[in-house]
């Protein structure tokens, strides 16, 4: 049986700690951006059955009122949920390199730190160029 017909997804959901505060900023068209890291922490046992641990980071974007929410409110170290969609971002470097990063594009960021529990905020359309 064949996907024609059947939609795709594209949904990540992340929970983790903020590696920096968010960075917020209005584009040249007048939208609000904010930019943040996510660090999750992973264990796993090696062969010999020791256990290790290894953080990997992930690049968020977020726009419009959640991006002004999140810069007012998010700072390093707080734990978040976070769930968007995954992009792949591309770009030349002054010396004619090629690179990419993925990043997701959030719809959703929660507060997970129990002072801030009651604190969460939502957004059904997440904005993107």
């Amino acid at each position: 049986m064949g996907l024609t017909g059947q939609s795709k997804l594209n949904k990540v959901a992340v929970t983790g700690r903020l590696g920096r505060h968010a960075v917020v900023r209005q584009t040249k068209n007048g939208h609000v951006v904010a930019n943040f890291s996510v660090a999750v922490d992973e264990s796993y046992k090696d062969l010999l059955g020791e256990w290790h641990k290894k953080t990997a980071w992930h690049r968020v974007q977020v726009w419009e009122e959640l991006a002004e929410t999140v810069g007012a409110d998010l700072q390093k170290g707080v734990r978040v949920y976070v769930e968007g969609r995954r992009t792949i971002r591309h770009w030349i470097d002054r010396e004619n390199r090629k690179h990419c990063y993925t990043e997701i594009v959030a719809s959703d960021v929660r507060f997970l730190d129990a002072a801030l529990k009651n604190e969460s905020f939502k957004t059904a359309d997440s904005f993107a160029p």
